[in-house]
């Protein structure tokens, strides 16, 4: 998916970025410890992956008035900058959409835009320097919000891996094959948290793995843990909670989207049925199957992100077989179903670290 499908996803300027922080979630007390019952990022993950589509689209928007400002007298080094950043949203744009990391393209449109100014020198019109200015927003607005994504649960991990590493340390010295074996279990279920993390597969079983790892070890330690091991014990039960309930407010986010995306396919679908266009059938078709195959992998746990693009690709194929003749309301529900898609892309990477 480049910038300019994303800029067609999201055409509402009316579109108000929400404040993550407005409403605190829900503070539980667990042992000594007060946390917070879910992340903000997770809580409002549709708005902030919204927010994200909304503001790249920005980017190419302002980037275009910076080029039209600019005109065709600009130097070779500014033709350049402009060449680069391009490039650096497009690639952007496919990182979001393909469930891959963005922050290295992300830094390097930033470091480029800086160059861009930097090349323009001080002495352009008052009209490109606010260009600019916006052009800068927006990009450290995208920036922000997909650092956002990226730590949804993410330190919520890395707690928890702190936790069981502190607590392995704390048992060291023990002697007992049991409780050692017992170590062992605990930090292979947690390693296994970490590898369903990082690849986008469900991680409920082996989080509920580390769970049983360690009540296991808290039974086995019975009144021979000190207090310093049953404070590490219980840590890991705290972190595992906030890590269960995250995920889950993540699953909940995906679900709403997936049910938005087979609303608008079954909308198209009604409304071209009667399109005798190969092209466009084929397009219908094959857009259909990939969201059979993203609602079965995410029913049964395992990567959603190859049907995903599939589904994307079938979107640009449809509309690239429909072209621009189509009613405005058609076109609304095309770019409703792109949008969706976006949407499902971000949220799905908040849940890998």
């Amino acid at each position: 998916m480049n910038a300019n499908l994303l800029h067609r996803l999201w055409q509402s300027p009316g579109h108000a970025r929400p404040n993550l922080f407005a409403a605190r979630p829900r503070v539980e007390a667990l042992g000594d410890r007060a946390l917070p019952s879910v992340s903000p990022v997770s809580m409002h993950l549709d708005h902030v992956a919204s927010d994200i589509v909304h503001d790249l689209a920005g980017v190419q928007k302002d980037l275009q008035s910076v080029k039209v400002s600019v005109g065709a007298n600009a130097g070779a080094a500014v033709n350049t900058d402009i060449t680069n950043i391009t490039a650096d949203i497009t690639k952007v744009a496919t990182d979001l959409t393909s469930g891959l990391p963005a922050t290295a393209d992300l830094n390097k449109l930033i470091a480029d835009e800086a160059t861009l100014t930097s090349d323009l020198g001080s002495s352009v019109s008052n009209t490109l320097r606010h260009q600019l200015r916006d052009l800068t927003h927006a990009i450290n607005d995208v920036n922000a919000d997909v650092g956002q994504v990226n730590q949804a649960v993410t330190g919520v991990v890395n707690g928890l891996q702190s936790d069981v590493q502190a607590l392995t340390s704390a048992l060291a010295s023990n002697t007992s094959a049991t409780i050692t074996a017992d170590v062992t279990a605990l930090n292979a279920a947690l390693a296994k948290v970490s590898v369903d993390l990082s690849s986008g597969v469900s991680a409920t079983a082996d989080v509920n793995a580390v769970l049983s790892a360690e009540a296991k070890l808290s039974t086995d330690l019975g009144s021979t843990a000190t207090r310093a091991v049953k404070h590490e014990l219980q840590d890991v039960v705290q972190d595992v909670r906030v890590l269960q309930r995250d995920l889950n407010q993540i699953a909940g986010v995906v679900n709403h989207s997936v049910t938005d995306i087979q609303h608008d396919a079954a909308a198209l679908t009604k409304a071209l049925v009667n399109n005798t266009s190969a092209a466009v059938q084929g397009a219908v078709a094959a857009l259909n199957t990939a969201l059979t195959n993203v609602a079965h992998d995410l029913a049964t746990g395992v990567s959603a992100t190859a049907d995903l693009n599939a589904a994307i690709a079938a979107q640009a194929s449809l509309s690239a077989a429909l072209g621009t003749s189509v009613s405005g309301h058609l076109q609304g529900q095309l770019s409703g179903l792109g949008s969706d898609l976006a949407n499902l892309a971000i949220e799905l990477r908040a849940s890998v670290i």
